[in-house]
């Protein structure tokens, strides 16, 4: 029998950025999709939607990342109907005959899920103290970002980070009015 494959570490770390500036920009168009001729069964939307942040800040917690600077674009665009909506039951995972996969825990079948990673990433800029990353949200998230930008002061960007083997997960991002270090 082979050796069993060592899964890798998985790390959990929150970051706090104060937001220093941010860049918006918001977008309507005629999906390029629905214009190519080359796929003639896809069912594309006509239309699409969608809004861009791009949010900047020098990190103060963990120590260790404190001073770096971070550029974390967030995107909201759904891509398929319904992505954000998904619910676990959605992701069980299918054998190779299509049924249903479960594992035993403690003598009882539970079922198996391929939850996924997490929603961006975010990696180092190589040579400097900086990191840049991004995250795939619903339109609906980036619109309320948007209404805290230019009245509240200060912000602070926290990002729940989850480190598996040499990637890095962004596993939760939010846009707060206090300092996530303290709560």
């Amino acid at each position: 029998m082979p050796p069993l494959k060592k899964k890798p570490a998985v790390e959990y770390s929150l970051l706090s950025i104060p937001l220093d500036s941010y860049r918006a920009s918001v977008d309507a168009s005629i999906n390029h999709q629905a214009r190519d001729k080359r796929d003639h069964y896809a069912d594309p939307r006509i239309y699409s939607f969608g809004s861009s942040l791009e949010l900047e800040g020098t990190c103060d917690y963990p120590e260790e990342r404190s001073g770096d600077k971070y550029t974390i674009s967030v995107h909201g665009w759904e891509t398929e109907e319904g992505q954000f909506g998904a619910r676990l039951s959605d992701r069980h995972m299918l054998d190779e005959d299509g049924t249903r996969k479960y594992r035993k825990v403690r003598g009882e079948e539970v079922p198996v899920y391929d939850v996924p990673e997490g929603i961006g990433l975010i990696e180092k800029v190589r040579g400097e103290r900086a990191w840049s990353g991004f995250c795939w949200v619903s339109p609906q998230t980036v619109s309320d970002m948007l209404i805290l930008l230019p009245h509240v002061r200060p912000l602070y960007i926290s990002i729940q980070e989850r480190k598996v083997g040499r990637t890095r997960w962004i596993n939760e991002l939010s846009l707060q009015m206090s300092h996530p270090a303290f709560e």
